[in-house]
């Protein structure tokens, strides 16, 4: 949910600076044909967006750091990983246009793009006003001439269930590179209070979780490719509310953390190493001391999962045609590492109008996600994360007031690090969203 206050009425002049400049126009660049997905010169490059997270008047630094990173990495497709909207919307023409701040940049720029929800994009949802729910606003996505989304899989729980076929540089429909997989996980779970009579957790934890028939729709469709083109089909797999198996491999190799310990790291309750590790404290059981630099494994707060195991990570890992299964949700978690086999991994948040890091440093991990794959060894991709400041040079101050651009910004009041906004559903505040004890939105509907 959305964390900064004060008035964003200068957003729009903003953003029309700040599209004025592209390098290319609207009516030049609109996708013409973006399908089918293909190699290019023997590589295809995509770029994970997570946590946009904002309404009708976007944080202008989000879209910055969005145009900044399709313009460098000129990926052949972006993926927006949840959370791409949030509350605020008043209207459905406020939901159309907080879908537009995100979507029109890429539009703009001719490239292709699919979406997952998360667990806020229907947050303005009340029935009334908005009446816009997860299925119109995936229809309305798919409008745009460079949205890439196919239908969402019929009969399965969530709203964005699908798959999309990378062909070869020369493409032949019979012989599929790579495969890009999409998946709801859902925004809270059913009844979290009284599940068996029983909370669901003691973590103030309500998400929701992938379920037993998305698992069985992947599960059937990977059987069907591997009978259909004789072979299983290497690929990716983004949706937004991380498993189990994410927590899992953090603490098997950095040891568990108690609940509060929001870095992950400090007095782990159990050692990460056995009696049959070597004891060696750099031993790097998954691969995430070697993925270290400027913020690319970095654990900042809960892996926020939902209350249940879904199985889904021992179905990709049995049916093996996935190579990795990446996230969003928790904003400030930037780490990777491969878990027996399948890499599992974060993208830290892109929007920098929602909650962070806190204090001045709030905004340091505003950054995107790069995945490279090769035509020749479509089994094995590249991946980095490229952040706002560090990598773009985007102002990242706390508060956007301070930055040297601020005239044309908004400017946001208060403190460094904005209390959280207040606002309403059909006349009552909704329960606050808590991670590590620390409010971070609000809990709309199930």
């Amino acid at each position: 949910m959305k964390t900064s206050t004060g008035s964003r009425a200068a957003v729009t002049a903003a953003l029309v600076t700040l599209f004025a400049t592209a390098s290319l126009s609207e009516a030049h660049a609109r996708c013409v044909n973006p399908l089918p997905l293909k190699f290019k010169n023997g590589e295809f490059r995509i770029v994970q967006f997570t946590d946009t997270q904002d309404d009708q008047n976007i944080e202008p630094r989000t879209v910055q750091l969005m145009i900044a990173a399709v313009e460098y990495h000129k990926p052949d497709l972006v993926v927006f990983s949840g959370d791409n909207i949030t509350g605020g919307p008043k209207n459905n023409a406020d939901v159309r246009k907080a879908i537009d701040n995100i979507a029109k940049p890429l539009e703009e720029r001719g490239i292709p793009f699919m979406m997952v929800f998360g667990n806020h994009d229907q947050d303005s949802f009340d029935g009334r006003n908005v009446t816009w729910s997860e299925h119109e606003q995936y229809e309305y996505y798919r409008s745009f001439t460079c949205n890439v989304n196919p239908s969402t899989a019929e009969g399965v729980t969530g709203h964005s269930n699908f798959v999309r076929l990378v062909f070869g540089s020369v493409v032949d429909f019979k012989k599929p590179v790579f495969a890009v997989w999409g998946l709801d996980s859902g925004r809270y779970a059913p009844n979290p209070d009284d599940v068996a009579g029983q909370k669901i957790n003691g973590n103030e934890n309500t998400w929701d979780y992938i379920r037993q028939d998305q698992v069985d729709w992947y599960r059937n469709t990977s059987l069907n490719f591997e009978k259909r083109f004789g072979k299983k089909i290497p690929g990716l797999m983004w949706f937004h509310i991380p498993l189990f198996e994410h927590a899992t491999m953090w603490n098997t190799q950095f040891g568990t953390p108690w609940p509060n310990d929001t870095d992950g790291t400090a007095n782990p309750v159990i050692p990460s190493f056995t009696s049959q590790d070597p004891t060696n404290t750099d031993y790097d059981r998954y691969g995430m001391r070697a993925n270290s630099g400027y913020g690319q494994n970095e654990r900042n707060e809960c892996v926020c999962t939902g209350p249940f195991n879904s199985g889904l990570y021992a179905a990709v890992r049995d049916r093996g045609d996935v190579k990795g299964i990446f996230v969003g949700h928790d904003h400030i978690n930037s780490y990777f590492g491969n878990y027996h086999g399948v890499y599992l991994g974060y993208a830290a948040n892109t929007g920098f109008g929602t909650y962070g890091l806190g204090g001045t440093d709030n905004h340091r991990l505003r950054g995107a996600r790069l995945f490279t794959i090769q035509e020749n060894d479509p089994e094995v991709f590249e991946t980095e994360m490229k952040f706002a400041g560090a990598d773009f040079g985007i102002c990242i101050e706390a508060n956007i007031a301070n930055c040297p651009s601020a005239s044309s910004m908004v400017v946001k009041a208060g403190s460094d690090e904005p209390a959280m906004t207040t606002f309403s559903v059909n006349g009552s505040t909704p329960p606050v969203e808590m991670k590590n004890g620390r409010a971070v939105g609000y809990i709309v509907g199930n």
